[in-house]
């Protein structure tokens, strides 16, 4: 047998003898408390598990929408700059054929390419002058049939 201290009923310390079976019911009412206090552990470290796999699929979606967001923030840009060219070649008055020549990242470098192309592609203007014609001159034939038969109406 072993010795200890226990409390009796007034409160004080008091020696008193141990058998076996008073050991193995003191740490057995130990054990019990311990895992008492612990019983929600299994159901804690599940709920943490489903915790981090929601969290990793939320975040695996925000990064899907992000890249969703960039792609269409590229293709706004892409068709503002085509809508852009659009409005230059037009201005421009350029053939739809020279209009992939229009290139560029914004519409100021697409307007100085514009316009190189409107300036080298414009007619160009020949200086013609009227000259008065001289009235073709009659044949002998066409006279001689004026004056017999008045004014001919071909000239030949």
């Amino acid at each position: 047998m072993t010795q200890y201290y226990k409390k009796n009923e007034e409160g004080e310390f008091v020696e008193a003898d141990l058998s076996q079976e008073d050991i193995n019911q003191a740490v057995k009412e130990r054990v019990d408390r311990i895992n008492r206090k612990y019983s929600d552990y299994e159901d804690l470290k599940k709920q943490i598990e489903d915790f981090s796999a929601k969290q990793n699929e939320s975040e695996n979606r925000i990064n899907e929408l992000l890249s969703d967001k960039a792609n269409l923030e590229d293709d706004l840009k892409a068709s503002k700059l085509e809508a852009e060219k659009i409005r230059i070649v037009n201005e421009f008055k350029l053939n739809d054929d020279l209009a992939e020549f229009v290139t560029g990242d914004s519409a100021d470098e697409m307007r100085a390419r514009a316009e190189k192309l409107a300036h080298s592609t414009a007619p160009k203007t020949a200086d013609v002058s009227k000259i008065e014609k001289p009235e073709p001159k009659k044949s002998d034939m066409a006279e001689l049939a004026d004056k017999l038969f008045g004014t001919n109406q071909s000239n030949n």
